[in-house]
């Protein structure tokens, strides 16, 4: 008989399934308020910079596999880039079921499918996360500091930069002295390896960043920033809806904290960051067709071979 999960688990789950329909809620809300000032924005549309919105979001998905082909070489375990881009690609659905942690789990149940070692898939993870948010953050906490007119907060945003950066190349030392502490044995990350995938994740953010500053690019009537400032308000705010585990994918938090950090009516604000949420979700979609069909051709190349 297993033992009941912890409590927090329950806390979580609790705050997952109330924060996510609240959050929903409260932004139609908001739509609705502000539906004048959204038309008017959504009118100013230019579909050219839209499509490349579009295109370097569908591009991140066929890129996010090079993180993962590198961090598995780091972590002394190998597969190859065409079953990690089908992997990532075909989980992507999973992304938008309840919980926010589906996309994960599916990629990981796939990974056992192809050989990876059970016991290597928690140290693979637990990089992976690292690095989502040390590059995130690290990052883009020196541009967005860079904005702010309260000397305090820019404070303390070039500080987190200045911590984060440096952690990412100590962290396969950190990783090992963490677990000796907790004495749990981890495998020594190859360094090559290492850098490589922190190359690949600041490759892949800037793709994604720069997909969000074409998105806001795209509307005359949008707020007037330069596509650098866009791109890490983007990135940094991202990052603060991945780490509130409280709201699957960042939903509500991620555009309550750009609307924050950008200029003008944030109820209207909040409605415009929404928008790109559904282009992300369009863009997934097309990347999991196009892979859906790279696997039909690659297969039936294989059964014609045999």
């Amino acid at each position: 008989m297993s033992n009941p999960p912890p409590r927090y688990h329950s806390l979580l789950r609790i705050a997952r399934s109330v924060f996510t329909p609240l959050s929903v809620l409260a932004i139609a809300w908001l739509v609705w308020q502000s539906g004048s000032e959204l038309v008017d924005i959504f009118r100013s549309a230019s579909f050219a910079w839209l499509f490349l919105a579009f295109v370097l979001w569908v591009g991140s998905n066929f890129l996010s596999p090079l993180i993962s082909l590198q961090l598995f070489r780091a972590h002394q375990s190998r597969n190859s880039f065409g079953e990690l881009r089908h992997i990532h690609n075909r989980n992507l659905p999973a992304k938008y079921l309840p919980g926010g942690i589906w996309h994960s789990v599916g990629r990981a149940n796939d990974y056992l499918l192809t050989g990876i070692p059970a016991g290597k898939l928690p140290g693979f993870f637990v990089s992976e996360n690292f690095l989502l948010v040390a590059v995130t953050l690290g990052i883009s906490s020196s541009i967005v500091a860079g904005l702010q007119d309260n000397a305090l907060f820019a404070g303390i945003l070039y500080a987190t930069s200045l911590l984060l950066l440096p952690l990412i190349l100590v962290y396969p030392r950190l990783l090992k002295f963490v677990a000796g502490l907790l004495k749990r044995d981890v495998v020594t990350l190859h360094y090559p390896a290492w850098l490589y995938s922190v190359l690949m994740m600041v490759l892949y953010w800037t793709v994604i960043s720069l997909s969000f500053s074409a998105y806001v690019t795209a509307f005359a009537a949008a707020p007037d920033l330069d596509m650098i400032s866009s791109a890490a308000i983007y990135m940094f705010s991202w990052c603060i809806g991945y780490i509130s585990v409280f709201a699957p994918q960042g939903i509500g938090v991620m555009e309550s904290v750009a609307a924050f950090l950008m200029s003008g009516d944030t109820a209207t604000l909040i409605g415009f960051l929404f928008g790109f949420r559904l282009l992300v979700l369009l863009s997934d979609l097309s990347s999991w067709l196009i892979n859906f069909f790279i696997h039909l051709s690659t297969n039936g190349q294989h059964e014609n071979t045999d």
